[in-house]
């Protein structure tokens, strides 16, 4: 197993899906005038452009005018894995307006990572609404011939030195369970960090590595596209909508389980009343068909949850990953 330190570069993390946020987001609904205007724009910061979290953030911003008439605008603020768009939202205005959307694992895994960090997860933050869950994938080529995921361990077995797996970079959640993947499985598994996971999925398509591991909805849509095979996933359950995919766990790798949750996100400092308003008008949204239509084509689920439930996520999801990062002899970074 080769594991490797991650890097304090910017990376993008650009997916590869296509079509416009408004379809993703269903038949729009009518305005409810008594909803109540807010105090001024909602601005939702996401980390990423034109990939999944991108997606997801616009989803919302679309039912939320629909069914509000707020003004909701999605910004894009790239780099460092995630980080400037943390970062922006905590040096916001605390005025309640300013949210992000982000993945659970940048504000829980790492602080295990990373030594010094401009922000603090859990006092600087509060999680406001869940938005979907999206367990990450080991995808092959189409073509390798590997049919289970038994097949490709085997032929790691038969080939440690071609053994190697794709991540969209260093210190991501990928990172780790493919570590892990190697441990429980007792085989090589060189880490191949790139520089975002639309490059990883270039290569993988290319057959120019063996295998990706990957957020289940980007690979999720290049097997719609015929192009890669997926042979399990992270998840604690089978998905809805591939029921055929095996999870690790039920595959005998009772380690590698993580659910890539998404959710939104305000600063801790900001009007509670405020912050607690619109994280009940997001809740609302996950609950409604249209939202379930919207994030079944991104291959994930609804995440019908509000600030309690999320907090012991957090907890939960801080304290596996802390483990993980034990199990696989990882040492933080500056």
């Amino acid at each position: 197993m080769s594991l490797t330190r991650p890097a304090r570069s910017r990376r993008r993390i650009v997916g590869s899906f296509a079509g416009a946020a408004l379809a993703l987001a269903g038949p729009a609904r009518p305005v409810h005038a008594q909803d109540g205007a807010l105090p001024g724009t909602l601005r939702i910061l996401v980390g990423s452009a034109g990939a999944g979290p991108d997606l997801l953030a616009r989803v919302v911003a679309d039912q939320l005018r629909a069914a509000h008439g707020w003004n909701v605008l999605v910004e894009n603020r790239l780099g460092a894995g995630g980080r400037i768009a943390i970062e922006a939202t905590k040096n916001a205005t605390p005025d309640g307006l300013t949210m992000m959307l982000v993945s659970i694992e940048l504000l829980t895994l790492y602080p295990h990572v990373f030594r010094q960090l401009s922000y603090d997860a859990f006092s600087d933050f509060v999680p406001v609404a869940g938005v979907s869950s999206n367990p990450y994938a080991l995808a092959v080529n189409a073509r390798s011939g590997h049919e289970t995921l038994a097949d490709f361990i085997a032929w790691c077995k038969a080939n440690p030195r071609q053994a190697a797996y794709a991540t969209p970079g260093l210190g991501t959640p990928q990172q780790f369970l493919g570590a892990m993947l190697a441990r429980d499985a007792g085989i090589e598994f060189t880490h191949v960090p790139y520089k975002g996971g639309a490059p990883a999925m270039q290569d993988l398509l290319g057959n120019q590595i063996p295998c990706a591991i990957t957020a289940y909805a980007t690979a999720a849509a290049q097997v719609r596209a015929g192009g890669i095979r997926i042979l399990a996933h992270s998840g604690q359950a089978r998905t809805r909508a591939a029921p055929e995919i095996p999870t690790f766990h039920e595959l005998g790798y009772r380690s590698v389980v993580a659910e890539g949750d998404f959710l939104i996100a305000a600063q801790a400092r900001a009007p509670a009343d405020l912050v607690r308003r619109i994280g009940a008008a997001i809740v609302a949204q996950t609950r409604g068909e249209a939202f379930r239509a919207a994030v079944a084509r991104l291959g994930q689920e609804p995440l019908p949850a509000a600030t309690p439930e999320l907090a012991l996520r957090m907890q939960r999801n801080h304290a596996l990953w802390a483990g993980v990062i034990k199990a696989t002899g990882f040492q933080a970074v500056d």
